[in-house]
């Protein structure tokens, strides 16, 4: 017994719920990469470049000097890092420490950063615009305690999450 060939036609409504499929489907991609977006943005801006390792130095050319302190605290940071802007509270404290010398470094043009450490009652003792450079550092934020010979002594990369170790690094400025 010989069968008829099926009809090989799309129907409308075949055609719709495919339209539909993928549809769904483009909207999905679109919030998952917006998703990412926001995920990376939060938890810092990261770039491929090699960071900074305890006991190399420090360098920024002509900007900073550290033979004035025994100790100075840099932090790296951009005004639109979700994870800079949540530790800004972090950043007022370790700026209020007289004794502590910080210096606050972006890759932001100057009058950026400044309106963002005023906005934030951030006061360090200098501000240093990179100019779009990253100088080896590869996450916003990041803390470096340089000695006075420039040397890195300690570096933390990313968010400071625990209030303990905010208060381990307002004691090593102290």
């Amino acid at each position: 017994m010989l069968e008829a060939p099926l009809p090989n036609k799309v129907t409308r409504s075949n055609r719709s719920r495919f339209d539909t499929i993928v549809d769904i489907s483009a909207a999905v991609g679109v919030l998952l990469a917006g998703a990412s977006l926001v995920w990376s943005i939060s938890e810092g801006s990261t770039r491929a470049t090699p960071g900074y390792k305890i006991g190399e130095t420090f360098s920024s050319g002509d900007t900073v000097q550290f033979d004035g302190a025994p100790v100075t605290l840099v932090i790296w940071l951009q005004s639109q890092c979700g994870a800079c802007q949540d530790s800004v509270d972090f950043y007022r404290r370790l700026t209020a420490h007289s004794r502590a010398r910080v210096i606050v470094m972006s890759p932001e043009p100057a009058d950026r950063l400044q309106k963002f450490l005023d906005a934030a009652s951030i006061r360090p003792k200098q501000a240093v615009s990179t100019n779009g450079q990253w100088n080896r550092f590869k996450v916003t934020p990041t803390l470096l305690l340089v000695g006075s010979d420039s040397a890195v002594r300690k570096v933390w990369d990313g968010r400071i999450r625990r209030a303990s170790d905010e208060e381990a690094i307002i004691r090593l400025i102290e």
